[in-house]
């Protein structure tokens, strides 16, 4: 994905959806036309304003590739803003109390995300992906793993 980015929000502010992350949560992703994928994800403290976001698990395509698959983000709370950056540190986007979506683009596509703190144990980002070379909607559910 590219590294334009533009403003977005959340239905909780920035530091209440930063407090809410720490933690082991198992992810379910429904990738509209192209497949699935689940597995764990895990939020972790890396200094006092930043998160390491790592998930791992299985990939599922519908053209037949079934394997393993991972991501890794840093979410940086910046006062009322949430960042949510590349593990190089180029921000995706930034998440703001006062906007409705989290928009960037990936070359000439653009990713429009919502982000849903359902309940302190269960959050959603879903993201609708549009432009010349991509049509289709990302949703994940993720849930706290507890125990």
């Amino acid at each position: 994905m590219g590294a334009d980015r533009e403003e977005a929000g959340v239905n909780v502010s920035a530091q209440q959806l930063f407090a809410a992350l720490p933690g082991e949560w198992r992810f379910s992703r429904v990738i509209t036309g192209q497949g699935t994928a689940s597995g764990l994800a895990r939020f972790q403290p890396a200094g006092a304003d930043e998160l390491h976001y790592r998930e791992d698990g299985t990939l599922t395509l519908d053209a037949g590739y079934t394997g393993p698959a991972y991501r890794e983000y840093r979410y940086r709370l910046d006062g009322e803003a949430l960042q949510v950056c590349f593990p190089d540190g180029r921000i995706m986007h930034t998440l703001r109390p006062d906007a409705e979506a989290a928009t960037h683009l990936c070359g000439a596509d653009v990713y429009t995300g919502h982000y849903r703190l359902a309940d302190p144990d269960t959050f959603h980002i879903s993201y609708e992906v549009a432009g010349p070379h991509k049509d289709f909607t990302i949703a994940t559910v993720f849930r706290r793993v507890t125990g």
